[in-house]
C-alpha cells in the first residue's frame, strides 16, 4: 500500500466513509472466485490493499486511542497506588489469621487425640475387670471438645482443597510418583485428566522438528498460515 493511499485515508475519511469502504472491500472478495491465475492475482491485490487498509484503521484511530489510553493508565496508575496500602494491610491480616486458626485447629486435633487415648485406657480397664458392656459405653461416646476458631461476624473460613503430585518437580521421587500416576491412570484407578495432553509442549516440538520426528501416538499435520504482504 502507498503512503499516499495511507495518508488519504487517515486525513480525509470519517468512521463512516471508512464503514463504507471495508464493506465495499469485503463485498469484492466475497464476489471474487478464485478459477485462474488472473483472478488469483485480483484475489491477491485485494487481500493486499484490505491488509494495507487495516493499518490505515488503526492510524486514523491512533491518537483517539493513545488520548483515552492515557487517561486510562493514569486512573489505573493511582487505582493500585492508593489501594497498596490497604492490599498490603489485608494481606498481613489474613496471613495471622490464618496462621493463628492453624494453631488452634492443631491444638484441638491434639486435645481430640488426648481424649480418644484416655477412652481408650478406660475401655481397655473396663474389658480387664471383665466389663464389657462399659467398654463399649466407653467406646461409642463421642469426643466433646471445644471449639477454638473464632466466630466474628464478616469471617469466614472456607475449605480449598487442593491436589499435588508428591515430591519435588524433577527430582526421582517426582518422577517415580508421576509414573505410578501415569500407570493408575492407564488402569482405570486415576482420572485421564490428571495428565492431559500439554499442547503447547507439542506444538513447540513440531516447530523445532518440522514434525519430522517420529513420537509414539503423536501426529504431525501442517496447518498453513497464509501471509500476505503489503
Amino acid at each position: 500500500m502507498s503512503t499516499e493511499m495511507k495518508t488519504d485515508l487517515v486525513r480525509y475519511q470519517d468512521e463512516n466513509q471508512i464503514s463504507h469502504q471495508g464493506n465495499r472491500y469485503k463485498e469484492q472478495v466475497e464476489e471474487l472466485r478464485i478459477t485462474s491465475r488472473d483472478s488469483y492475482l485480483q484475489m491477491v491485490a485485494l487481500v493486499k490493499i484490505s491488509k494495507g487498509y487495516q493499518q490505515a484503521v488503526k492510524d486514523f484511530f491512533e491518537r483517539m486511542r493513545q488520548k483515552t489510553y492515557d487517561a486510562y493508565q493514569e486512573v489505573l496508575k493511582q487505582i493500585r497506588d492508593y489501594s497498596q496500602p490497604f492490599i498490603q494491610a489485608e494481606t498481613i491480616g489474613k496471613q495471622r489469621m490464618r496462621g493463628w486458626e492453624d494453631l488452634e485447629e492443631k491444638k484441638r486435633r491434639e486435645q481430640e487425640a488426648a481424649a480418644a487415648e484416655k477412652r481408650e485406657a478406660a475401655a481397655a480397664e473396663a474389658r480387664k475387670n471383665g466389663d464389657e458392656a462399659k467398654a463399649e459405653r466407653i467406646e461409642t461416646v463421642l469426643p466433646v471438645t471445644r471449639e477454638n476458631r473464632a466466630h466474628v461476624d464478616g469471617v469466614q473460613y472456607v475449605d480449598n482443597w487442593k491436589g499435588r503430585l508428591a515430591g519435588t518437580p524433577g527430582l526421582e521421587e517426582w518422577i517415580a510418583n508421576f509414573r505410578e500416576l501415569l500407570k493408575a491412570v492407564l488402569a482405570g484407578k486415576s482420572p485421564i485428566g490428571f495428565v492431559m495432553l500439554n499442547e503447547s509442549e507439542i506444538n513447540k516440538f513440531a516447530r523445532a522438528t518440522s514434525g519430522k520426528i517420529a513420537v509414539p501416538c503423536i501426529e504431525w499435520y501442517n496447518d498453513k498460515v497464509v501471509k500476505v504482504g503489503k
